[in-house]
């Protein structure tokens, strides 16, 4: 009897949702007012920047109006008049998202639900914060928010889609380290995947480039899941940690040698092993790969330093490289050496993405604010700075050992 209860509640919550989000005022208002299909004007989407571009302010204004309402009209009658439990109006909400981007009478192609996502999302992030956080906490998060939109809007010459596709998944992180309910944890972080989701859509229309060598893209995209040695640190032991590292740096290492000594090898391990995937770069033929050397860097790190030292070093190197990569192949344009490829545009977002490591490690209480602050500002010079030595293995060594000594002298 529980079970079809909390089903019945469930379907009526979707229900709901879906019914009131999938009305869209983008679509009704042109065509009753106008008589026109927006579908077959500018962009061809229903939404509010479509109407204003195509239709001008006054229907924009009220389909902007509906649209940042629809999720909370669902969500009201299932929290306050039907007295469900607050997870059911949270479905009803998302469910609001879903009938935008879907209405059933348009063949399930609707508008792409930014504004209802942004609304609700800025609705739970407030109550989160309020309930879950004191103002100075607040006001860090709001400044650290700042400043990392400020750095990364000089990187991207102001391309906010950059700055939505990466500072929501951040919040998304930040919140789910940070509160313990889960209810609200689910909401925020469904509402982050659609709202990330439809950032990555509008830079991938405007020709944004997630990599050089389509081959070697799946290297960029397997940098953050190094930070999964964190919670293996934890659990396990830090010797156990170390076999693992460096059992898998042994095996690059072999190869690396391997490729350098037989030509043979070379040119095999070169080719494409699946469809458009290849181990190693063509720039790599006859050198160490810097696969090795962060590997090299990151064990170095392990074995050397304290554990709080290490999650800040592996963060540096793997999230900031690629938000580096990221920018600096479709933004950079600033070189800040004559024989360097470095561009001032990517050294920035790796410095907004090593700061954000840094905030998060402080805000945790796991290293104080003006070592691990100036930890993150050395990785970034290091990583911009022309050297002989990969960048892979000087950042997490260098910015680790600084942080290190200071530790030692100042506690």
């Amino acid at each position: 009897m529980e079970f079809l209860r909390f089903v019945l509640r469930g379907l009526t919550s979707v229900f709901l949702g879906y019914i009131f989000g999938s009305f869209l005022p983008g679509y009704f208002l042109p065509l009753w007012i106008k008589g026109v299909d927006i579908r077959r004007l500018g962009d061809g989407n229903p939404g509010v920047l479509n109407v204003k571009k195509t239709l001008g302010n006054f229907l924009a204004f009220w389909t902007a109006f509906y649209d940042v309402l629809k999720g909370f009209i669902p969500m009201g009658i299932v929290y306050f008049l039907l007295n469900f439990p607050l997870g059911f109006a949270y479905l009803s909400g998302f469910s609001a998202v879903l009938g935008h981007k879907y209405p059933f009478y348009l063949a399930f192609k609707g508008g792409r639900g930014f504004a209802t996502s942004i609304s609700l999302f800025l609705f739970i992030f407030t109550k989160v914060l309020i309930q879950n956080f004191n103002l100075f906490q607040i006001l860090a998060l709001f400044l650290y928010i700042g400043i990392y939109g400020f750095l990364l809007n000089i990187a991207t010459h102001n391309k906010g889609d950059v700055f939505t596709m990466s500072m929501f998944p951040i919040i998304g992180v930040f919140i789910s380290l940070n509160i313990n309910n889960i209810v609200d944890i689910a909401f925020i972080l469904a509402l982050v995947f659609v709202i990330t989701y439809e950032a990555v859509k509008n830079l991938i229309r405007d020709g944004f480039k997630f990599y050089i060598e389509k081959h070697i893209f799946w290297r960029i995209m397997m940098r953050p899941f190094a930070l999964l040695f964190i919670p293996l640190y934890l659990i396990l032991s830090k010797m156990i940690v170390l076999f693992i590292i460096g059992f898998v740096l042994l095996l690059f290492f072999v190869l690396d040698l391997l490729r350098i000594l037989i030509s043979k090898v070379e040119s095999f391990l070169q080719l494409e092993i699946i469809k458009n995937i290849r181990i190693f770069k063509e720039k790599e033929r006859g050198r160490v790969s810097s696969i090795t050397n962060f590997l090299l860097g990151i064990f170095i790190s392990f074995a050397l330093f304290e554990k709080d030292v290490v999650f800040a070093s592996l963060g540096f190197v793997s999230l900031g490289d690629m938000m580096s990569k990221w920018v600096g192949i479709n933004f950079g344009s600033r070189k800040i050496f004559k024989n360097s490829e470095k561009t001032l545009e990517g050294s920035l977002a790796f410095l907004s993405t090593s700061l954000t490591v840094a905030f998060f490690l402080w805000f945790k209480g796991l290293m104080p604010f003006h070592i691990v602050f100036l930890g993150a500002l050395v990785a970034s010079i290091i990583e911009a700075v022309p050297n002989p030595i990969d960048d892979n293995f000087s950042v997490p060594v260098i910015s680790g050992a600084v942080m290190e000594v200071l530790k030692k002298i100042l506690y």
